[in-house]
This record gives structure tokens, C-alpha cells and sequence, in this order.
């Protein structure tokens, strides 16, 4: 498990300045926070986990699990068995970007990404070729993380990962970014680390049940029958983690939760972000 406890022990002076890190981009005189088209897509894919965690677990793995082929259902506020979720990381995105908005159809995911329903490296490809203008993506656009002056990553932002390190896992990994997402740990002279909150669909939730829960995952929960802390799988929030280098606030590497010793580089995992955007 990392060394939270590194987390607590940061000085007055490393205080200050991350308060002046984690400043909204309004506050720090960037551009204004969580636009009107992300903010959308973050509201509809919370809307589906938390009515889904209202059934709770264990009955909750009738109504949502990580598989295929994907379906998703908004159902009606307060009644969470008429939600449902069926997916897997990218279909999982690709649903709710469908469900948000009418733009979003499978013609237009096959002209922008080659597919009706893109995979993770489809959609990092596709948000690289949109950052270095060779080819534009209606309706999103493409970014690189930076860090300072401000930190511009905003809920409803998506973030996609290729795996390029040959292990197994698919293609890589995609998430809606949630809101919360803060600097953890600015006491390493080369790099800051930052903790990203992600709604997605994954086999794999972000980190270990009985650990501690200072980043919990939704999909984590104290089954009645056996009295201990228990992994579901299927749409949820959780915490991953990026390091971003001190002199240049270019993303390093990242980890898959708070108890993932195990840092990818962007040499092996490459990330980009992309952002709905109605002007781009």
C-alpha cells in the first residue's frame, strides 16, 4: 500500500502553495470552470451511479456490472431499478455522450473515431490528432493537462489512456473526470502528485476494499453475509492518481488508485483528454 501518511506530514510553506495550485481556473484567472456541455455529461453519468448506489450492494450487481454487449438506461430520478448499466470503460463513455447529447450518434462516432463505438486508444488517438490539428473533432476538443498557473482539468472532461506496454486489459482505459480532483502530495523535488477523481465502468475498481478510505470507490462495500469489505465492478467513482514534473507541469506518469504502487509512464501508457466543446 503507498505511505499515506507522507500525505499528512507537508510543511506550512508546501500548505500555501497547494492551496495556490488547486485554485478553480476562474480564481486563477484561467478560463471559467466545468463549461455548460461538460458540466452535462458529469451530471448524467453521477445521476446513473448514484441512483444505481441507492439499490446497493450486493443487490446492485443485478443492475449493474461490467460486461457486454453494453446497455445503459437512465431511468427515473428516485426509482434506481429502472437504472441500468451494462459496459465496459469506452462503451461506458460513448453511451452517456449519446444519452446527453443528440450530436453524438453512431455516424458521428464512426467519421470522427473509425468506429461506431471507439475503443480507449481510439478515443486517445482521436483526441491527440484534435490537439495537434490534424484532424479536427467537431464538438471536442482535445487538450493537454497543465497544472499551472491553474489546474485545468474540469468535471465532464474524459480522459483517455492507451496501453502501449503490451500487458493485457484491452486497449486501455477511459473515464468521465468527476469533480474533486486536488494536489495530494508537493514535497518531491521533480514532481507533484494529484489525485483525479473518474466515474467509469471497469472490472477492476480503484483500490483495495479493506485498505484504508481516505479515496473510496463506490463499488467497494461491507457485505452482510461475510462481514468483510468486498469488490463489485461496473460504473462507479473512484480516485487515480498523476504525477506531473515540477519544472514543466507535463503529466509523468500515473497509478491506478491510493493502494497502486505501480507508476505507468506516459512512454508505456500515454494519456490526452478531450473536452465537449460545441465551438471546437
Amino acid at each position: 500500500m503507498r505511505n499515506t501518511t507522507r500525505r499528512l506530514a507537508i510543511t506550512a510553506t508546501t500548505v500555501v502553495a497547494s492551496l495556490a495550485l488547486t485554485l478553480t481556473p476562474a480564481a486563477a484567472g484561467g478560463p471559467q470552470a466545468d463549461s455548460v456541455q461538460g458540466s452535462q455529461l458529469a451530471a448524467t453519468a453521477t445521476e446513473l451511479i448514484t441512483n444505481l448506489d441507492a439499490i446497493g450492494w450486493p443487490a446492485e450487481r443485478a443492475y449493474n456490472y461490467y460486461g457486454t454487449p453494453s446497455r445503459v438506461t437512465l431511468g427515473t430520478p428516485n426509482q434506481p431499478t429502472t437504472y441500468l448499466n451494462v459496459s465496459q470503460c469506452a462503451t461506458f463513455v460513448r453511451r452517456l455522450m449519446s444519452h446527453r447529447f443528440a450530436w453524438a450518434t453512431s455516424s458521428w462516432f464512426t467519421a470522427e473515431f473509425g468506429d461506431s463505438f471507439p475503443d480507449s486508444a481510439e478515443f486517445h488517438d482521436a483526441f491527440a490528432a484534435d490537439l495537434d490539428r490534424t484532424d479536427d473533432i467537431p464538438d471536442i476538443r482535445g487538450f493537454e493537462l497543465h497544472v499551472f498557473p491553474y489546474f485545468n482539468l474540469e468535471a465532464g472532461d474524459i480522459m483517455a489512456i492507451r496501453y502501449d506496454d503490451g500487458s493485457s486489459g484491452g486497449s486501455g482505459h477511459m473515464a468521465i473526470i468527476g469533480t474533486g480532483s486536488h494536489l495530494v502530495d508537493d514535497t518531491h523535488p521533480s514532481y507533484r502528485e494529484w489525485a483525479i477523481r473518474v466515474m467509469d465502468s471497469t472490472s477492476s475498481p480503484h483500490g483495495v476494499p479493506a485498505a484504508g478510505h481516505d479515496f473510496p470507490d463506490t463499488r467497494f462495500y461491507l457485505d452482510p453475509q461475510t462481514g468483510r469489505w468486498t469488490e463489485a465492478d461496473g460504473a462507479g467513482a473512484g480516485w487515480m492518481f498523476i504525477r506531473t514534473a515540477r519544472a514543466d507541469g507535463a503529466i509523468i506518469s500515473h497509478s491506478w488508485s491510493a493502494d497502486d504502487d505501480t507508476w505507468h509512464t506516459v512512454a508505456d501508457r500515454p494519456i490526452n483528454f478531450g473536452r465537449i466543446d460545441l465551438y471546437a
